[in-house]
């Protein structure tokens, strides 16, 4: 499963890109963005997200007693469910070309199935989720054998959110793997999660990718050159002791 994702948009471009239209509205309808919680963590755009990162996150309504009307919510948690018996220490470039009428005109995001919980200590409140991995298909399978749960259309984002009608196992049933999906090499900068510019997205020339595959062979190589280098001097003391025995017996 995959440790990273990248969002570039601002809280405004979120609630944009997330525009949809409600049952029987002839006009789409921007998500309320719900203030944040999160231990003073807030959602910041970054193209390298890692696990305790904070992020929006497409709810539905009915779980909240103060919301605006609407079926929809953007709430910012913190990726990775936190064990009820945990402690904590205390401690863009994309234009926004929204309408009501047309909707989001810009990058498509990726709305992907989770769950989520509400970890308190305290007056300390943190909401956190976790990701809904399936089977991968043909174009990530070489990669790793899970991939995320996409919801690709409206229809499986409505079914997904509307806990009050629809059933879990019909919820889960709107799940299939996504195909209209590509992907590019990116650099090791991403490897490390304090690392938040474009570069970590940014794809990786050919010339690049093929310096950085035959580091990777040269490195994987390193152990067969030092088992034979051990080799050689497990015949040199072998060599030494013979001599050696040979001299003490003349």
């Amino acid at each position: 499963m995959c440790g990273r994702t990248g969002l570039s948009l601002n809280k405004d471009q979120v609630q944009c890109a997330c525009s949809y239209k409600p049952k029987g509205a002839s006009v789409y309808k921007k998500p309320d963005w719900l203030p944040e919680h999160n231990a003073g963590k807030e959602y910041k755009p970054s193209y390298n997200i890692a696990p305790t990162d904070v992020t929006p996150i497409l709810i539905s309504s009915s779980k909240f007693k103060n919301a605006t009307s609407g079926s929809r919510l953007l709430k910012p948690m913190m990726w990775g469910i936190i064990p009820p018996w945990h402690k904590i220490d205390d401690a863009s470039t994309w234009r926004n070309n929204y309408n009501e009428e047309t909707g989001w005109d810009g990058i498509n995001l990726l709305h992907i199935a989770g769950l989520y919980d509400i970890w308190q200590n305290g007056d300390k409140i943190i909401y956190a989720y976790s990701v809904i991995t399936m089977d991968s298909n043909e174009t990530l399978s070489w990669l790793h054998s899970r991939m995320p749960a996409i919801l690709d259309t409206q229809d499986q984002i409505d079914a997904w959110l509307d806990t009050e009608n629809v059933n879990p196992d019909l919820a889960l049933e709107h799940l299939k793997p996504v195909k209209l999906l590509s992907w590019h090499k990116v650099s090791t900068t991403v490897n490390n999660s304090r690392n938040k510019s474009d570069d970590c997205n940014k794809r990786m020339k050919v010339e690049e990718s093929k310096k950085s595959q035959k580091s990777l062979t040269a490195w994987l190589t390193k152990p067969e050159k030092r088992k034979v280098s051990d080799e050689c001097n497990r015949q040199v003391k072998k060599i030494k002791i013979e001599s050696c025995t040979k001299s003490n017996s003349s």
